[in-house]
């Protein structure tokens, strides 16, 4: 496989911002939330494992169509992309900010807690 497309940080900065965009997208962010309401109702050991298993191909699929028009369309695309994001990240506050949310997105922990927030008010998914 050849070497991965390398970004500046303008490039990082930019593909940041749509890799959170997809995070958004109604689809999207309904999609990770219902994988998440149907691993939060397995028992608590089973967790972790569904959380991997369904939640970070999903996470990947949806950063690797963000990141395509990058070059990093290609397994393990997105997880490369993002190595450079956060390299390029370390001296720009803001980035780390959004690297840190976009992280968080990522692996489920910000959707959870939107997941027990629905269900404490008893909002459809």
């Amino acid at each position: 496989m050849s070497a991965p497309p390398q970004m500046d940080q303008a490039t990082c900065k930019a593909a940041l911002a749509e890799a959170i965009a997809a995070f958004e997208v109604p689809e999207n962010k309904n999609r990770i939330l219902a994988i998440l309401a149907e691993v939060n109702a397995l028992p608590a050991d089973q967790q972790i494992m569904q959380r991997m298993m369904r939640v970070l191909p999903a996470v990947q699929e949806i950063q690797q169509n963000a990141l395509a028009k990058y070059g990093f369309d290609f397994p393990g695309g997105a997880m490369q992309a993002m190595m450079q994001i956060q390299l390029a990240s370390q001296s720009d506050p803001e980035m780390t900010e959004q690297v840190k949310r976009l992280m968080a997105m990522a692996s489920g922990n910000m959707w959870s807690q939107l997941v027990l927030v629905r269900k404490s008010m008893r909002i459809a998914l």
